[in-house]
Formats: structure tokens, C-alpha cells, sequence
């Protein structure tokens, strides 16, 4: 395992709220709690190797309708959240 310039190794747990809280707050949101907590969160390239290495990488505008509906059903449930930034 390779060490980012900064010394700063993550656990995946970590990467994985990143990730989230990135996508769900924004990025201007994102890069204000990561600036303001240093070496908490991950850097947003570290987010943008994190999102090519999962099984599913996030891709705007890339809808997987048939994945969720798979996946709902699995779940036994018929509501989902969705969010969009203007």
C-alpha cells in the first residue's frame, strides 16, 4: 500500500463516509469540513481513486434503474432517496 504525499492513510471505513458525505453534501460543503478538520477526511483525488476502485463507480448521469430495482427488491422495500444539486 502506497502513502499519499501528506503521510495520511485512511481507514475504508473513512473512504466510504468521505465518499458519501461528499455526494450527499457537495463538494464546496465537503472541502470546507475537510479544510477545517485537517487530515480527518480524505482529499478529493483520494475520493476520485476510491470511486474508480469500488465494484460500482459513481458516474454523473448515469442512471442504474434495473440495479435498483434488484436492489430494493432484496431489501423488501419500495422507497428510495434521491438528491440532486442544481
Amino acid at each position: 500500500m502506497e502513502r499519499s504525499s501528506n503521510n495520511y492513510q485512511f481507514d475504508p471505513n473513512v473512504d466510504k463516509f468521505a465518499y458519501v458525505l461528499n455526494i450527499l453534501a457537495g463538494h464546496n460543503a465537503y472541502e470546507f469540513i475537510r479544510i477545517n478538520l485537517s487530515g480527518a477526511l480524505p482529499s478529493t483525488t483520494t475520493l476520485k481513486n476510491y470511486n474508480q476502485n469500488i465494484s460500482l463507480p459513481l458516474r454523473e448521469c448515469e442512471f442504474r434503474f434495473d440495479l435498483l430495482k434488484n436492489y430494493l427488491g432484496s431489501i423488501d422495500s419500495n422507497y428510495v432517496f434521491a438528491e440532486g444539486s442544481s
